[in-house]
């Protein structure tokens, strides 16, 4: 009887580390499962969103370290992960295109020092724009080689609409189900919130009411300068919405190294471009570059980057911030949307049993391809 409950225990614990083998090797090299946690890429992809990545086509990699599925970079005091690993990757079976939404790793210098990139928080974006290409914005358009590009479908776009005393307008947008707030001390003035896709027809239905209605896109001055040149949109003398032109850096591109330049690719020199001994030096001509205690005129990249962006461009923290990625560090391709209902645990399973006995679930989302 004894030995019967000892072959019992034996094989489930056989059985228990057999599915979690499967399970870390099918989401190592096959399919990952990622949640969306903020409203960066509204209304494609909203807040508890369950996402279904395909990493066989983007050239699946031995993980950089162990790392307890969904936890951050620490459990209480104690690190989540066992690493660094040094880290393999099979050649991709197709080319990024413009648009995928993809998975990755958020810039190291944004988590805590030496956290590998499995450990960190991971990151879902769309890329606006490849290695080689040539970027700027102007009043919140984005242009890449001087030719717009056009907004996604269901990009979350931000209006202000000023009116008269004698026209409110909340019970208008209460009944067009729009998302509306309020300015404060301004009692006529509104921020609506539309998608891409219905802007022209709602904002027709808007300017039919009266034509004193104002409406115009919700855009940052160009006078203001963001004043933190460690940003992207600092190091270009700009903002969110107007920012000068840049080129994404592709593999084997090389420049000269002005202190412009070195402060605009700052980030790629110290953290992404993988060179030892690299140190930037601030001196009477500005910041200059020195590897191995050389100072450096010029620089060709190692890797082919680049720039993520959300789709809720007035509300995503994104590359115009933490500056362009290097293409190898993307984990996924988005394939589809499974579920979606609010954020209540960060275990997806856990989450739809919470949000099932609630009652939240967003049945419409299911299992929709997102474009």
């Amino acid at each position: 009887m004894r030995r019967d409950r000892w072959r019992w225990l034996r094989e489930n614990i056989r059985d228990c580390l057999k599915s979690f083998f499967i399970y870390i090797t099918f989401s190592t090299f096959v399919l990952e499962v990622g949640v969306v946690p903020s409203g960066s890429m509204r209304c494609t992809l909203v807040e508890g969103d369950v996402l279904l990545f395909d990493k066989i086509t983007c050239g699946p990699g031995t993980p950089s370290s162990i790392h307890i599925p969904y936890t951050k970079d620490k459990i209480g005091p104690f690190p989540s992960y066992i690493g660094f690993f040094p880290r393999l990757r099979f050649p991709r079976l197709r080319n990024y295109k413009r648009n995928d939404i993809v998975i990755f790793p958020e810039p190291s210098f944004l988590s805590r020092p030496g956290t590998p990139p499995n450990a960190r928080d991971q990151l879902v974006k769309r890329m606006v724009a490849m290695y080689g290409e040539s970027i700027y914005i102007h009043k919140g358009i984005f242009y890449i080689d001087k030719k717009v590009v056009p907004f996604p479908p269901y990009a979350e776009r931000v209006f202000n609409v000023k009116s008269v005393p004698s026209l409110p307008l909340e019970r208008f947008f209460k009944k067009s189900g729009w998302k509306y707030k309020k300015v404060i001390g301004s009692p006529c003035c509104y921020k609506i919130y539309l998608l891409e896709i219905e802007k022209k027809k709602s904002l027709q239905k808007l300017r039919k009411l009266s034509s004193s209605i104002r409406v115009q896109p919700s855009i940052m001055k160009k006078k203001y300068i963001e004043d933190d040149e460690d940003l992207l949109v600092g190091a270009l003398k700009g903002n969110l919405d107007f920012m000068a032109e840049v080129v994404v850096p592709k593999k084997g591109m090389k420049i000269k190294l002005t202190p412009h330049l070195l402060q605009v690719y700052k980030q790629l020199f110290l953290y992404h471009e993988n060179i030892k001994n690299v140190n930037i030096k601030y001196g009477k001509n500005g910041a200059e570059l020195w590897i191995n205690d050389v100072l450096q005129t010029d620089y060709t990249f190692n890797y082919d980057y680049f720039l993520p962006m959300g789709d809720n461009r007035n509300g995503s923290c994104d590359g115009r911030s933490f500056s362009f990625v290097p293409i190898h560090e993307i984990r996924g391709i988005l394939l589809c949307r499974i579920w979606s209902l609010p954020i209540h645990s960060q275990m997806p399973v856990i989450n739809f049993f919470i949000g099932f006995v609630r009652g939240d679930i967003r049945w419409k989302r299911f299992f929709q391809k997102v474009e």
